[in-house]
């Protein structure tokens, strides 16, 4: 374990960003999640405006999830994303659309709800694109409203979205 401002990182599948000398890099204070089916904390796939490593005074979108084998790569805003994937803020889904996919997929009982693949069933019914699969998923704070909102990338382009 690492200390960083005196809070102790953890890592989840030994994931954590660090460059080639071991140091802690971007938001490695922030655990990344590279199993489809482990459980994403509710900390971080809802953060509080109040919590530093997403709020005042960058606001960036933090990796939480990344599929294993795929690079981040810093974008000219100082931002992360995977080249070659396609991405989309949680708030571009109709919300009703949103709310009815997400209860379709929490009765079929196949996926824990709050990890990768349980979103990735809601963005496969949301879309109407079975084939939809999520690589990356990211959670911010949004600097006027202080709500959170998640932003998903994925393989293709998503219709619908």
């Amino acid at each position: 374990m690492r200390e960083l401002s005196g809070e102790k990182l953890s890592s989840i599948d030994g994931h954590l960003l660090v460059d080639s000398t071991g140091n802690t890099v971007r938001n490695a204070d922030v655990p990344v999640v590279n199993d489809k089916n482990r459980v994403i904390s509710p900390v971080y796939l809802n953060p509080s405006y109040s919590d530093k490593r997403f709020g005042y005074p960058d606001y960036k979108a933090r990796t939480i999830f990344l599929v294993k084998g795929v690079e981040l790569e810093e974008t000219p805003f100082g931002g992360e994303e995977v080249d070659g994937l396609h991405y989309v803020y949680s708030d571009r889904f109709d919300h009703r659309g949103w709310a009815s996919a997400w209860e379709r997929v929490e009765a079929e009982n196949r996926f824990q709800n709050g990890t990768a693949a349980f979103y990735e069933a809601v963005i496969q019914r949301i879309t109407e694109d079975p084939e939809a699969e999520l690589q990356h998923i990211m959670a911010g704070i949004n600097s006027a409203t202080l709500y959170s909102y998640l932003v998903f990338g994925t393989k293709h382009q998503l219709p619908n979205a």
